[in-house]
């Protein structure tokens, strides 16, 4: 199940070529170019081709010919759930304003033992959709207690070539997860639903928040203050003059990141 009808947007036949080889596949460069060019682009061939027998696309209009028409914003028909070994969303679920209705739908029709991919705008994608995500969320909505393990996430950077990191659970990381850059960064992750469960039975609440309701841990008071007070005074003008001569760390040394490539 494909949320919107997707297609290799900007992506060319060497590349689609490049990625089977990597991945193990025996393809000529003929059926490389078959799988990008047949229907114009869009991701069924490819699907079939890595395996999937049945493949469907939901999408609130019929303007690029999805097989199923439904407002992702409202739940799902129930005969839909359960019933795919793969839910794909690859850019979708930030356009959809009730986004706790809609990932809950995708968890939803996804069966048990089967995957849910997404690729999703993490940072600077201000006014590409409603929303930006971060690994937190996605950590905590799929969790044990709904029926889910995420089994990989990675951050990269938009820009050709950027290396690609493995994204820590918050919850075991032991603090926040952040990310301060200036270039556009996807999060690709995929989860495994492992058993049924009851979908946000329990609302999920930030990892960092829920020891100190609990009293186990004290309140972080620092953390509310860590601008300093030059950063405080100095004028805008000033501040944006001597980051000029600073030198500008790595956003992704942190030990919440594992470099993988």
């Amino acid at each position: 199940m494909m949320i919107g009808r997707q297609i290799l947007f900007g992506v060319g036949e060497t590349t689609v070529h490049d990625a089977l080889i990597r991945a193990g596949f025996q393809v000529s460069a003929e059926d490389s170019s078959r799988l990008v060019t047949e229907q114009d682009g869009y991701l069924e061939p490819l699907l079939r081709y890595l395996g999937a027998k049945r493949v469907e696309s939901v999408d609130f209009s019929d303007y690029e010919k999805a097989s199923i028409i439904h407002d992702m914003n409202q739940p799902v028909p129930n005969h839909l759930n359960g019933q795919f070994t793969c839910v794909i969303d690859a850019g979708s679920l930030e356009h959809v304003f009730n986004f706790p209705q809609a990932v809950k739908n995708c968890m939803e029709m996804v069966a048990i033992g089967g995957s849910f991919l997404v690729i999703t705008p993490a940072n600077n994608f201000m006014g590409h959709g409603f929303y930006q995500f971060s690994p937190e969320l996605f950590y905590r909505m799929l969790s044990a207690a709904n029926g889910f393990t995420v089994e990989n996430m990675i951050l990269c950077e938009a820009d050709p070539g950027s290396p690609r990191y493995r994204v820590k659970d918050p919850e075991v990381f032991g603090g926040r997860v952040v990310l301060s850059n200036s270039i556009p960064t996807f999060m690709m992750l995929m989860a495994r639903r492992t058993h049924a469960a009851e979908i946000f039975a329990a609302t999920p609440q930030q990892s960092d928040y829920s020891p100190k309701w609990s009293g186990a841990v004290a309140p972080d008071r620092a953390a509310e203050s860590r601008r300093g007070p030059f950063k405080s005074l100095a004028p805008y003008r000033l501040r944006k003059f001597l980051r000029r001569f600073r030198s500008v760390p790595d956003p992704f040394a942190s030990a919440a990141y594992e470099r993988i490539d």
